[in-house]
């Protein structure tokens, strides 16, 4: 038998199916193999993102006008996030009042120490979840603009 060897393969993803042949050399063909298989499955990703992009949009408008409801729903949450602050800051006020009172010789209840500390922990948290939210404006547009970017490049093409 010759040094040549003939590969056949078939990648099959729903409908798309790529069939690649390669000869060559035993050692070489398996690398060639792998590397023919990765571009026939990283071309039906392609395909298949394409797709889901035209399903989603009609039109660069609609994208438009999806990234305007998706931003307009993080600033929905930064709103209650930041409403939520501003109770946890009252209710510090109200508890370093009440604390106030217990000074000198008289202890706090063990009430109002667990509400000072949770009423921080809780603080804290809405505060990551308030950077959080305004980081993810900038996830947001980057996604948009990419969708947009492919939309009007394969729009372009036909």
């Amino acid at each position: 038998m010759d040094d040549s060897v003939r590969w056949s393969v078939k990648v099959s993803a729903g409908t798309d199916e790529a069939v690649r042949t390669y000869l060559g050399r035993r050692r070489r063909s398996a690398r060639a193999l792998s590397r023919l298989v990765e571009e026939a499955a990283a071309k039906s990703e392609e395909r298949r993102r394409n797709r889901a992009l035209f399903a989603r949009y009609t039109s660069a408008d609609d994208i438009d006008k999806a990234r305007q409801h998706a931003l307009e729903e993080n600033r929905k949450m930064v709103s209650e996030i930041e409403s939520r602050i501003a109770g946890i800051k009252k209710r510090q006020i109200q508890n370093t009042k009440e604390l106030e009172f217990y000074t000198g010789k008289n202890k706090p209840p063990a009430r109002l120490e667990h509400d000072i500390q949770n009423a921080e922990i809780d603080l804290k948290a809405q505060q990551e979840q308030l950077e959080a939210k305004k980081k993810e404006v900038d996830v947001i547009n980057a996604k948009y603009d990419e969708d947009k970017r492919r939309f009007l490049e394969l729009t372009a093409k036909k």
